[in-house]
């Protein structure tokens, strides 16, 4: 989208400013329309991927413990 934004920008034809100010106009409002759909899906699959994330850490965790008893999986704030 910004590509073609800033493409329409750098082009110039006389008589055409009303034609390019529409085009800039809806190709903003489709940027903006994107941008808070990708910020959606990402804000969604965050917490999801966290919680994956946690989940994990605990496995290895747990793992790391089974293997070596005295040694624990450094996570940040634990203290080894």
């Amino acid at each position: 989208m910004d590509v073609l934004t800033a493409h329409v920008c750098s082009v110039k034809l006389n008589g055409e400013r009303d034609c390019e100010v529409q085009l800039l106009e809806d190709l903003g409002a489709r940027r903006l329309k994107y941008a808070k759909k990708l910020r959606s899906s990402v804000l969604k699959e965050s917490a999801v991927l966290k919680k994956t994330l946690q989940r994990e850490v605990a496995k290895l965790d747990v793992l790391s413990r089974t293997a070596n008893p005295t040694r624990r999986l450094l996570r940040p704030g634990l203290m080894p």
